[in-house]
């Protein structure tokens, strides 16, 4: 009987179980014990002393464990009193014969029919994520699968149960929606009439949710709207309430359900745009689908990188409801229009239309595709699948599934087409190799042929007088295009500076590919390289920014091919180069415990080994193969190390740590670096003698007795454009660094005032309102508030280029900047990404405002903006920024006070660039010029920070980027002129400017 019922274990038959000396003795010993609750046995001796079993039928896994738990905590019992227990260590958890069991050594598992997800390819995958292995257990129809916890070690069971009862939750909540929502609506929202009152949006993660949220009126005044063709606000905003979504992963949370839904639904999709699309306020959208708009300059001219490209393109017609309001007719009718302009191409676009397999909508195919087609548009990565994911079903998008969907493929095998998908048409173009130009002017040719056809059905594309072409999906406005590039990049994908040097090109990147037709390159480890924006620029101009960025990545692979050494250069350019978001990190998935960093040097709690940082010694070290600033000062008046070396702030700080950094670098004879940092505030005061003469040489265009005038009056600021062509500018990065006064800053600051800091600061930073509204991720834990970042956070965190780094310079490290790293330091980020803020990396906080053109203007009243409502908030609680009427915003290190500001234009230069005297002219003009990647692009940027206003500072960037500008184009055209005379007229005007700033500054009040 007990065999009958599985409750007998047979003797070990595999090798590995017999060397294990399983089966030795065998039967001797072992048995079978069964509870008169017929869900409870266990075996004796069968790999372990004792297996502990309990079951039962149906889906309640808690009262099972329930059972279990107290039959366990009886054996516990009994066996004490007989002076024994089971093995258990305090560092392992239980123990077991097979270390893959140690820790709960718990086997908790549930018995799941899937039939339709486990049909999908990466179901198993998708399991993994869950946290879940998945074993396939009956070969019935749709199987029967055992789906169990995958950890054991370092989780209590009733973790390990959680993650069971969690994880397949979702898989039959997803197998229940993935078979209703093929059908129909699935249930939840109403998708006819919004109810009065808005449902609670606590616990949504999506754009639509936070705009919502932030305004409940909008729902008010929205719910009861309908777009002439029909569709409901409802309709259009039932993901964002059925769908719970990631904090660290925001779905868009609204689709359009026609073209109309973007105007009647105004206020909710404007702010919804707003935070996914960049220059959404700026931008004006244009059309430019002409192939001889694209630059000649070949792509992968060494041969070796690049695997393939591919573009594709979406459109909807106008007047018909989007896939996911459409009704079955007009599904139909979408069909057969496209498919009768497909048919229609001719030449090389030629090909067939394959109506999904199950589709009953085409006469000449009644139960569509074959099944040998089925397999070879598969597998050639041509056939689009069912949606099964929450998002796309609630959506609606598989209403009906399979009916009037379709692919069309030309003959040739190198263009295809998806109808009724997610848009109502998407076109494809794809090739081997990277004649990315001609790929996308066979895509041109086939949308103006198919668009014809469309018109001479008295149809047209749904074009968006503001936002251009415009698909059910808000983040798929403007061109609706994505140029991809598969790429082979070991080397530089390996370096942790790779997706800041993708995201300062432009670029998005994702690891495999995604795209269509390529099925024969799925064996390769290759990258989709491809434009991170759609909205804001023409069809030529995004393949131009693909073309120009994938040569920037084939430039920097082939040196790093040769052994050339690019880190420096690597990590300079990402830091200095104008990304959507700061510099990127470490390589994907690098753990970020305090713990790990305890015994490096520099980052555990204890200074860098060398001079020490509470109090100098009797005598100044040797500096005399020193080269810093601070070095020379001492160097040339060691009166002053006599003097201050005993000498300490209120606070505490003393001289010694003030010098640390430049007495344990030697450096460079030229490279100047600094070489001293100031513990607080009151060091510049305290310290003065040394510090004014440090300053003298870092600033020497500044004098004491004029002291410094700060304004940060965006009005102010000039409005004129940069670039009135638009050829020039790329983008534009503001920074500032504040520290709160009365704390120490970081080379002094202890834990408990890091944690302080973190404290105000992300208090602060949490409480902007309007565009500057977003979210505070701490690297490590937030005391009060939540554990630090998890796995997953840091990937999207890095995926976006938001996580700063810990220190590995010796001149950092020696600051005291990476001290107890990561503890109280984290990012805030906006939620349009336009703005963030970095709190205890090198200075107390880091205004960040990220500009994706010229305009100064917007990028200054948003970091403004930031300053003023971080300051306030400062105010509330007594506090205030640390600031100087002598020297203005203080800040650790001396390079940077005054205004703390560092302003960034991005230009491509091509032609002034060949000029000998270039970078004499950028000194001229009062800005630095910096190879934004060698190849592409420079960085001006500011000079001066000390004793000129912040208007002062963006005004000399401005003027330089102009003439630069003027120069740029002039030789574009190939004129010939005196470009030292062109230099010399804005040195003259740049001096008048200088006068006048003097005597105003002369003329107002200091401060702020």
């Amino acid at each position: 009987g007990l065999e009958k019922v599985g409750r007998v274990f047979d003797e070990p038959d595999s090798s590995l179980l017999l060397s294990a000396g399983l089966g030795r003795d065998w039967p001797e010993a072992r048995g079978v014990f069964l509870c008169r609750d017929k869900g409870c046995y266990a075996w004796l001796n069968e790999a372990d002393h004792l297996k502990l079993v309990t079951e039962q039928l149906g889906s309640n896994l808690q009262q099972a464990f329930g059972r279990f738990r107290r039959i366990e905590a009886a054996l516990d019992v009994a066996l004490e009193r007989r002076g024994h227990g089971f093995a258990r260590s305090q560092r392992l958890g239980v123990l077991t014969m097979c270390p893959s069991n140690v820790g709960s050594a718990l086997q908790v598992s549930v018995a799941m029919r899937l039939p339709l997800l486990s049909a999908e390819s990466g179901f198993v995958r998708f399991c993994r994520d869950l946290g879940l292995k998945a074993r396939l257990t009956r070969h019935t129809e749709g199987g029967v699968w055992e789906v169990s916890a995958c950890r054991r070690l370092g989780v209590s069971a009733e973790g390990q149960v959680n993650t069971l009862i969690n994880g397949c939750r979702e898989l039959g909540d997803l197998e229940a929606w993935r078979g209703s929502g093929l059908r129909g609506e699935l249930p939840g929202f109403p998708v006819t009439d919004c109810p009065e009152e808005m449902p609670d949006l606590a616990s949504r993660h999506s754009l639509a949710a936070d705009v919502l949220r932030e305004d409940p009126s909008i729902y008010t005044q929205l719910r009861t709207r309908r777009t002439s063709l029909g569709v409901t606000f409802a309709k259009c905003i039932k993901t964002c309430f059925d769908t719970t979504g990631h904090p660290m992963i925001q779905t868009m949370g609204v689709v359009a359900g026609d073209e109309g839904c973007y105007d009647t639904f105004r206020e909710l999709f404007d702010p919804v745009l707003r935070l996914r699309h960049p220059l959404f306020d700026s931008a004006t959208q244009s059309t430019d689908l002409s192939a001889d708009k694209v630059s000649d300059l070949p792509l992968d001219a060494d041969g070796g990188h690049v695997a393939f490209v591919h573009v594709r393109i979406s459109r909807n017609l106008r007047g018909i409801r989007m896939p996911p309001a459409c009704s079955p007719a007009e599904r139909r009718e979408v069909e057969n229009i496209f498919a009768k302009a497909l048919k229609s191409l001719d030449g090389d676009l030629s090909g067939s239309y394959f109506p999904l397999r199950g589709s009953t909508t085409q006469a000449t195919a009644p139960t569509g595709m074959t099944e040998n087609d089925e397999a070879r548009l598969r597998s050639s990565n041509l056939l689009f699948e069912a949606p099964d994911s929450k998002v796309h079903l609630v959506s609606g998008l598989g209403r009906c599934w399979p009916e009037a969907r379709g692919v069309f493929v030309n003959r040739v095998g190198d263009a295809a087409a998806w109808l009724n998908e997610e848009d109502h048409l998407r076109l494809m173009t794809m090739q081997s190799g990277g004649d990315l130009k001609s790929t996308f002017a066979r895509l041109c040719k086939m949308h103006s042929k198919v668009q014809s056809s469309v018109e001479s059905f008295g149809k047209q594309f749904a074009r968006h007088d503001r936002l251009g072409f415009v698909g059910s999906c808000p983040a798929n406005i403007g061109t609706c295009l994505v140029a991809s590039v598969g790429m082979r990049l070991p080397l530089l994908s390996a370096r942790q500076e790779f997706r800041g040097v993708c995201r300062r090109l432009g670029l998005a990147t994702h690891l495999g590919i995604t795209v269509a037709g390529v099925e024969h390159l799925q064996t390769e480890t290759l990258w989709e390289v491809r434009n991170a924006e759609c909205y804001g620029s023409s069809e030529a101009d995004q393949i131009n920014l693909v073309l120009r960025g994938c040569r920037a990545l084939e430039w920097l692979e082939s040196r790093l091919q040769k052994g050339e050494d690019v880190e420096d250069f690597l990590k300079e350019q990402v830091q200095g180069s104008f990304a959507s978001a700061p510099a990127a990190t470490g390589p994907t998935g690098r753990e970020l415990p305090t713990a790990k960093f305890l015994h490096v040097p520099g980052l555990g709690e204890d200074d860098v080994a060398g001079f020490p940082g509470s109090k100098c010694p009797p005598e100044l070290p040797d500096l005399s193969k020193h080269y810093s600033l601070a070095a020379s000062v001492l160097r040339e008046n060691p009166s002053l190390y006599r003097a201050l070396k005993d000498r300490k702030t209120k606070g505490g700080v003393s001289l010694a740590r003030c010098i640390k950094p430049g007495v344990d670098n030697p450096g460079h004879p030229m490279i100047k670096t600094v070489g001293a940092v100031a513990g607080d505030a009151e060091c510049y005061e305290c310290f003065a003698p040394f510090f004014d003469k440090v300053i003298e040489l870092r600033h020497p265009d500044y004098s004491a007795a004029q002291g410094h005038q700060t304004d940060m009056d965006p009005a102010k600021v000039d409005s004129a454009a940069l670039d009135p062509g638009g050829e020039v500018v790329l983008a534009t990065r503001m920074w500032a660094g504040r520290n709160v006064a009365g704390l120490p800053m970081l080379p002094a600051a202890s834990r408990k005032d890091r944690l302080e800091v973190e404290r105000i600061l992300s208090k602060a930073l949490l409480a902007l309102r309007g565009e500057l509204q977003g979210e505070y991720m701490p690297l490590a834990d937030f005391p009060g508030q939540r554990r630090g970042m998890n796995e997953q956070e840091r990937s999207e965190l890095e995926e976006a280029g938001l996580l700063f780094q810990e220190p590995d310079a010796g001149l950092a490290l020696s600051s005291g900047f990476g001290r107890s790293w990561p503890e109280a330091r984290g990012i805030f980020m906006a939620r349009n990404r336009s703005f963030a803020a970095w709190i205890n990396q090198e200075e107390h906080l880091q205004l960040i405002a990220l500009q994706p053109d010229g305009n100064l203007k917007a990028a200054f009243k948003r970091l403004c903006a930031a300053h003023q409502q971080v300051q306030a908030s400062l105010l509330k609680e007594s506090l205030d920024f640390a600031y100087s009427d002598r020297l203005g915003f203080l800040q650790a290190c001396p390079s940077n006070i005054g205004t703390g500001l560092r302003v960034e234009v991005s230009l491509q230069l091509p032609f002034l660039e060949m000029q000998q005297r270039f970078r004499e002219y950028a000194r001229r003009l009062d800005v630095q010029a910096l190879v934004a990647m060698g190849f592409e692009g420079w960085s001006l940027s500011n000079l001066k920070r000390l004793g000129t206003s912040e208007v002062d500072q963006i005004w000399a960037v401005a003027e330089a980027t102009r003439t630069f500008v003027h120069m740029e184009t002039r030789l574009a055209k190939g004129e010939n002129f005196d470009m030292d005379s062109v230099v010399r007229e804005a040195e003259v005007l740049a001096v008048r400017k200088a006068a006048t700033c003097r005597r105003s500054n002369a003329a107002a009040p200091s401060g702020r």
